[in-house]
């Protein structure tokens, strides 16, 4: 928002000067410039102008100048940030592999059950390059379009609860968090500045047993939201549906919000809620992290984060207004 003050000192309005003054000194704090300082980089300049006019004139400068208008100007910022929402699997704990390991065996499962016919069976890796950030549902709705084969939505509710099971024994063993995620977590809860909260397309069930496990869930309490159980319908990232959600029950608006992300599927979920996502590549094998940026940056992140160890000084910037 931009306050506009203009001081006429000239007339009956000279003698409404005190109140813009202090309306000025006011504004003037939140870009870090005192009145003073502009309105002699203001002076100067309508000086400048004054005379370079009189020289195109013919007039002299030592003429008296007549009182001129000042025009202030003041930058004030918008809301400041004060949630911050995490995408749980790869952004918060290394959870994708073992997750599309315990997918992988169940959608071949499927496949030979609904005479798919397949190149080759899937395998952890092959799903994480291709539905990275979606859910098993949304895995399961995007391949019965491809394939042509349909599955009641009796049987998939089953499916997804195998799933879910298969794939929390799987992080309940091997589990761990996302290198240096702790100690900004540890940092955000102790300056308590900060709503802290999980966005996720990962069933409810799944992404609490990821931050017990990991020790996390103390920083979030019950604001942990899931695309898959959270909402009356459930779907899947890219759909903002979740995003929304999670908003409304914390009572925030977008641009108070900030969102990590580390897939396109979850970035164009935060972009389409109107949200500011930064696209954290850290998970990805070295290979993988430049086309990640591009991918990212193309969904709609608005700063790409390599390491966590970045995130207070991005998070500084975008609380700034530079990013």
């Amino acid at each position: 928002m931009i306050a506009v003050f203009i001081c006429l000192f000239s007339g009956s309005i000279y003698r409404l000067s005190p109140i813009f003054s202090f309306f000025s000194l006011h504004f003037s704090s939140f870009n870090g410039r005192t009145i003073a300082n502009q309105k002699t980089n203001n002076t100067q300049t309508l000086s400048s102008r004054h005379n370079s006019s009189n020289r195109h004139n013919g007039q002299g400068t030592s003429r008296k100048q007549q009182p001129v208008s000042y025009l202030f100007l003041a930058n004030v910022p918008g809301p400041q940030i004060n949630t911050i929402l995490f995408d749980c699997d790869n952004t918060l704990v290394l959870s994708e592999e073992l997750a599309f390991e315990g997918c992988a065996d169940l959608i071949n499962e499927i496949a030979a059950a609904k005479n798919v016919p397949l190149d080759k069976p899937f395998t952890g890796e092959s799903l994480i390059i291709e539905f990275v950030g979606q859910n098993f549902r949304g895995m399961m709705v995007s391949l019965q379009k491809r394939y042509g084969f349909d599955l009641p939505d009796a049987e998939l509710d089953e499916y997804v609860r195998r799933e879910e099971d298969v794939v929390i024994a799987k992080l309940k063993e091997k589990l761990v968090s996302c290198p240096g995620v702790d100690d900004v977590l540890a940092r955000l809860a102790a300056e308590g500045r900060y709503k802290l909260a999980v966005v996720s397309s990962s069933a409810l069930r799944r992404v609490q047993a990821s931050v017990d496990k990991v020790g996390q869930s103390k920083y979030f309490g019950n604001d942990i939201f899931s695309a898959a159980t959270s909402l009356p319908k459930p779907t899947s990232k890219p759909d903002p549906a979740i995003y929304l959600h999670a908003m409304e029950k914390l009572g925030k608006k977008a641009d108070e919000c900030v969102a990590v992300e580390d897939s396109k599927s979850g970035t164009l979920s935060g972009t389409r809620a109107g949200i500011k996502v930064i696209g954290y590549v850290g998970p990805y094998k070295e290979a993988e992290r430049e086309k990640m940026v591009k991918v990212l940056t193309e969904a709609g992140a608005v700063v790409i984060m390599q390491d966590w160890s970045e995130f207070d000084e991005i998070l500084a910037k975008i609380d700034r207004g530079e990013i």
